[in-house]
């Protein structure tokens, strides 16, 4: 056990307490006077008979493989027991249909006739060697809560201590939410044009050193994490426990989480509030290094490494094989929206398609990747617009999800309010946009048009200023001169 205390008047969430496993284990021991039960770090591939009582942590959705060998499916969970031992098990194929509704995270259960096996590291952060399977064969029951069993166990590695552990391994992080950055949607090709929820935070902790975490799926679309003190958002700057990230070499160093993940916002245990009160009385302030240099795709950027408007042209980018990406501070001064009928194109409204649709006779609206006719359509915005700072003005296009920031509604409400209100209502909402600061990331690409190279530069991303943080840099930049 370990831990427990109150949260000093910070607001941190109450949860199970942290600390190291309790007193010493027994190869078999009995449980609730009718099941022995076998501590799971005793468990080892020489025996098959046995029986764990476990606290599940963590559950990854079904998985599907089809290749020369058959297809499949399965799924995997993670399990503490009361010793504080912990083990990944994966149910495969008869398992899955029988066990997924079943075995829920938090519950406990008693757990047989699975085999072990090596661990496959690229998969957990858990300590132990092996990993259970489990078959047709395989038992699961519910069994009593249990108070001794903690929700969660962690294994933080510090974030300067990262870049030793290398690109791909699970590992546990405990940081402050420096920055947050608004959802944003990606279309995968990989996994055949779906489209990803993702938003990138970045974490700073006592070893001053920052790095970008990529949040996915519905954690990411999220305003945050409702607590038992109410919502804590991503932007409010608070500690952030994960467990189970993965470490990549993508802009340098980052790490992103997984379906195995398990997040918690203000967690109540003596390591975070020590951060918490590292971060408000000296932290934020603190100069830090940052370990994802953020030198492709989109996402946050130090205050060291921005960039000015004129390094677009100085320095040639977007002529590369690839496109070239900077982040600056700037102000919007101008939107083009004097085309007919608006800055906007019609979409098909399949949800992860977002192409341009065209007009029937019929007044259905025809998607040719979707090869579907629709009754709708969806408005997406698309918008040229330039940016100034203290070196030069700049054109930049805006899509959708950028575009609603700067105007505060989505192309359909837009639409709605210049038929039902009229131009001028129409015009004030892009008069309201304009002479105001972002800090502004852009994809800059070199393009073939009539025989000629255009450099063309789209915002990835684009945020409010904050202006306490805004301050704090500036102070430190100004310090370490």
């Amino acid at each position: 056990g370990g831990g427990g205390g109150g949260g000093g008047g910070v607001g941190f969430q109450p949860r199970a307490a942290f600390g190291q496993a309790g007193a010493g284990s027994r190869p078999v021991q009995r449980d609730d006077g009718m099941v022995q039960v076998m501590p799971i770090n005793d468990l080892s591939p020489y025996q098959n008979r046995w029986t764990i009582k476990a606290r599940v942590t963590a559950k990854t959705d079904v998985k599907t493989w089809s290749n020369a060998r058959g297809e499949g499916k399965l799924f995997s969970c993670d399990l503490l027991d009361k010793q504080g031992g912990e083990i990944r098990a994966t149910f495969f194929r008869e398992a899955v249909d029988k066990f997924f509704d079943m075995v829920q995270p938090d519950h406990v259960y008693y757990f047989s006739m699975g085999q072990l096996k090596v661990a496959n590291k690229k998969y957990s952060s858990l300590k132990n060697p092996h990993e259970i399977t489990f078959g047709a064969i395989a038992d699961v029951r519910p069994a009593p809560e249990d108070a001794s069993i903690e929700h969660i166990r962690y294994s933080f590695v510090k974030i300067s201590e990262l870049p030793n552990r290398g690109a791909g391994v699970i590992v546990d992080v405990l940081g402050m939410i420096k920055q947050a950055s608004d959802c944003a949607e990606i279309i995968s090709q990989k996994r055949g044009g779906i489209t990803l929820h993702k938003r990138d935070v970045v974490l700073v902790d006592e070893s001053n050193t920052e790095v970008q975490l990529t949040l996915w799926g519905e954690t990411a679309q999220a305003e945050g994490i409702t607590t038992p003190n109410g919502l804590v958002r991503w932007d409010s700057q608070p500690v952030i426990a994960v467990k189970n990230v993965r470490t990549s070499d993508y802009n340098g160093l980052s790490i992103s989480t997984l379906q195995s993940s398990n997040v918690a916002l203000n967690p109540d245990f003596p390591e975070a509030r020590q951060l918490y009160e590292w971060y408000t009385t000296q932290g934020a302030a603190a100069p830090t290094k940052s370990l994802t240099t953020f030198s492709g795709g989109g996402g946050t950027v130090s205050f060291k490494d921005r960039a000015t408007l004129a390094d677009i042209r100085e320095k040639n980018l977007g002529y590369g094989e690839k496109p070239d990406y900077i982040t600056f501070k700037a102000t919007i001064n101008y939107m083009k929206h004097d085309n007919d009928p608006g800055p906007w194109y019609q979409a098909c409204p399949q949800e992860g398609c977002n192409k341009k649709v065209s007009q029937g006779i019929d007044n259905t609206f025809r998607c040719e990747k979707c090869n579907k006719d629709y009754e709708t359509c969806n408005l997406r915005y698309i918008i040229s617009l330039t940016a100034v700072d203290d070196t030069g003005t700049q054109w930049l296009t805006a899509f959708n999800e950028q575009a609603e920031v700067l105007l505060g509604m989505s192309a359909k409400d837009l639409d709605a309010k210049r038929r039902d209100e009229g131009p001028d209502a129409y015009e004030a909402v892009f008069q309201n946009a304009l002479f105001k600061q972002y800090i502004i990331r852009v994809r800059v690409r070199a393009e073939q048009v009539n025989d000629e190279m255009r450099v063309k530069s789209s915002i990835a991303s684009l945020q409010p200023i904050d202006w306490v943080q805004e301050c704090n840099d500036l102070i430190a930049a100004i310090n370490g001169m």
